[in-house]
């Protein structure tokens, strides 16, 4: 599938790096936690909108994934059947406009590999818009729907928020990890063994970590390392700074602007960035269902794209005034 070399491609437990080097743990870890970042928004990108009304032989999971990765998908019917498929424009011609004639579909499986012809605005009555062939689009077997004007697909955007999200949360695990052992370690290489395993110990909180007597400490040196619960505190805001600007670009409603001191803010304040956040998702809409219109004419369907209601992230008497313009101070005064 479209997310396979992004999920699937390292192990899904510490089974298979029991005996790897520290190294390659550290680097599993990574790898793991970017793996659980992406999937996370990747599911959030996914539900930035719905379709209605879809034939029973397309798919909407389909719709979905190949909007998000490719920023374009074909509908077009075959022997009778209103088919959607993963699609890219095919290298056979365009209009004036830069209008592709035709586009490169392809199934799943494999068993569908084929040019369909693709409508154009106004390619049956003017010979300008026709393609470079001069092809009239009246026997036009589908559309392709566009997420946006560039077909630019918006994975990776979630690319871009996962890679530093998963650095941030590794940055927070370093931090977590220095204030649990506050001091860098520099030892003789004969005692190296028994301090990483005095280590191994600490790390598994171990109550009482007891020495043979063999072990010879003055052959251990620690220098102390500058940690403060600040630096944790940073690295958990930008988390969920970067968590709240995702869902601002997917048109999910955020509490990016509640206070983070504890300061009640007015109702203008908190949705300062309300309609950036809605028109994200709603320019989206509306540019799939323009085609989704085209669509419609030409096979008689009513298809639509609609954004996904969002849940209020207020409590109820908070979503209530905001929702009915109660635009009150809440800052204490007049409480």
């Amino acid at each position: 599938m479209f997310y396979w070399d992004y999920l699937f491609q390292i192990p899904t437990g510490l089974d298979n790096v029991g005996k790897a080097t520290k190294k390659k743990l550290t680097q599993y870890k990574n790898q793991f936690t970017f793996q659980n970042t992406f999937a996370r928004y990747t599911l959030d990108a996914l539900g930035r909108y719905r379709l209605k009304n879809l034939p029973e032989t397309m798919s909407e999971r389909v719709i979905l994934q190949s909007m998000l990765w490719y920023g374009c998908v074909c509908l077009y019917e075959k022997n009778g059947a209103f088919l959607s498929l993963p699609c890219a424009p095919a290298s056979s011609g365009f209009n004036i406009y830069g209008d592709w004639g035709n586009a490169r579909v392809y199934s799943l499986n494999g068993k569908i590999n084929e040019e369909v012809r693709l409508y154009i605005d106004g390619g049956d009555d003017t010979v300008f818009l026709r393609d470079t062939n001069g092809i009239i689009r009246g026997d036009a077997k589908g559309v392709m729907l566009r997420e946006n004007p560039l077909l630019y697909p918006f994975i990776r955007v979630v690319i871009q928020f996962a890679e530093a999200t998963s650095d941030t949360y590794r940055t927070l695990d370093t931090v977590r990890a220095n204030i649990k052992r506050p001091f860098m370690v520099f030892a003789e290489e004969s005692v190296v063994p028994s301090v990483k395993k005095y280590f191994e110990q600490r790390d598994m909180n171990y109550d009482e970590i007891i020495s043979t007597g063999v072990f010879d400490p003055s052959k251990v040196v620690t220098q102390p390392i500058d940690v403060n619960g600040t630096s944790l505190a940073d690295a958990t805001q930008l988390i969920e700074w970067y968590d709240n600007k995702f869902r601002e670009l997917c048109g999910i409603q955020n509490n990016g602007q509640m206070d983070k001191k504890g300061e009640n803010l007015i109702k203008e304040e908190v949705t300062v960035n309300d309609y950036y956040t809605t028109w994200q998702v709603n320019r989206c809409v509306e540019s799939i269902n323009h085609y989704l219109e085209q669509f419609n004419k030409m096979f008689g369907t009513n298809i639509e794209c609609e954004v996904r209601e969002n849940e209020n992230f207020f409590g109820d008497s908070e979503s209530n005034n905001i929702s009915n313009g109660d635009s009150r101070d809440t800052t204490g005064d007049n409480l």
